[in-house]
């Protein structure tokens, strides 16, 4: 392999994850990248399991793996901050991970842009349409939330938890998180919800926002019935 697709700025030639330039909200959203969520860094990825050296850079080995890396909206918010798809020959390759390939850009590497903000992969439209009713839109992004319940008879009531697989804990993330909440459930009371830091071992470090309700509370359908609440630190 001596083709690599990479996304970086038109401009500066940096990546969205690295250098003092990356736009605040650029840095906002992609902060909850993560390997829970399908984006391990190099030392994480299966076929890489290092860090990356200080020469090296990270891009895709086809546009199926960017966009599975890259959703729309990620796209979306990156090519209006300058950002694009490059595809750079005459590299050098020097691991090739399930998610992500790790590159040294040579002296004559040659670069072409294939997409920016004036000409977009066609995976980056998405139609308004397709948002189902329970999406949570954060910043303009459409941001997965996970919606769980557990029963109680001890207590007599249903633990009923949202969150996202984000390591994101700005206070408009977790707003959107309790206000989603009370839409599921308008009998949950004003001052009955709280703000989970999760210490499990596959959500460590995450937050989500949880309230009872009553047993005999309905539960929407999108909510998945737990046997146990996830540890908390």
């Amino acid at each position: 392999m001596n083709t690599v697709l990479r996304v970086e700025h038109l401009e500066r030639g940096c990546g969205p994850y690295r250098g003092i330039q990356v736009p605040l909200d650029v840095y906002a959203a992609l902060m909850g990248h993560n390997s829970l969520n399908g984006h391990p860094s190099a030392c994480t990825d299966d076929k890489i399991m290092r860090y990356a050296e200080a020469n090296e850079l990270f891009g895709f080995a086809d546009m199926d793996q960017l966009e599975k890396w890259f959703d729309p909206d990620d796209m979306e918010l990156l090519y209006n901050n300058g950002y694009g798809v490059v595809s750079l020959t005459d590299i050098e390759v020097t691991a090739e991970g399930d998610k992500q390939v790790l590159f040294i850009k040579n002296e004559g590497a040659k670069s072409e842009i294939l997409y920016d903000k004036n000409r977009k992969n066609p995976a980056c439209e998405r139609s308004q349409d397709s948002l189902g009713k329970g999406d949570l839109i954060l910043r303009g992004r459409l941001v997965d939330t996970v919606k769980e319940y557990v029963r109680s008879e001890t207590t007599n009531c249903i633990l009923v938890i949202i969150r996202t697989n984000t390591y994101c804990k700005d206070l408009e993330h977790l707003n959107m998180l309790a206000e989603t909440q009370k839409l599921d459930f308008p009998c949950i009371s004003p001052g009955h919800q709280r703000v989970v830091l999760y210490g499990g071992r596959f959500y460590r470090g995450t937050m989500g926002v949880e309230a009872r309700v009553p047993l005999d509370t309905d539960v929407p359908n999108d909510y998945n019935q737990r046997e146990r609440v996830e540890l908390i630190r």
